[in-house]
């Protein structure tokens, strides 16, 4: 049985992604690598304002600008292959103590 893609994150984080996501997000890239780091940092534990800035920092990785500033990058984002994403959500949680 294939397992569902969940996210687990509590209210005030849950609020300031919200935030972010309208002040901030001009299209679909953003959103789709921002769920993407959201369900793997959910398989190990419920997020929580602990995790904003390792969730800023996978977001503004390449050329993006994405953040606190805006996502003022008008030219389409790099893609990130999928061992890169996880080498770089390893080096997170290591960062991050986890």
């Amino acid at each position: 049985m294939q397992r569902d893609d969940v996210i687990r994150m509590n209210v005030p984080l849950f609020l300031r992604l919200i935030e972010l996501v309208r002040e901030e997000v001009k299209d679909d890239v953003p959103l789709h690598t921002l769920t993407e780091i959201a369900v793997r940092l959910s398989n190990d534990h419920v997020m929580t304002m602990d995790d904003y800035e390792n969730i800023l920092a996978y977001m503004s990785r390449g050329d993006q600008e994405f953040g606190d500033d805006g996502y003022e990058d008008e030219e389409e984002p790099k893609q990130i292959a999928h061992d890169d994403a996880d080498e770089e959500l390893d080096r997170i949680k290591r960062l991050g103590g986890m």
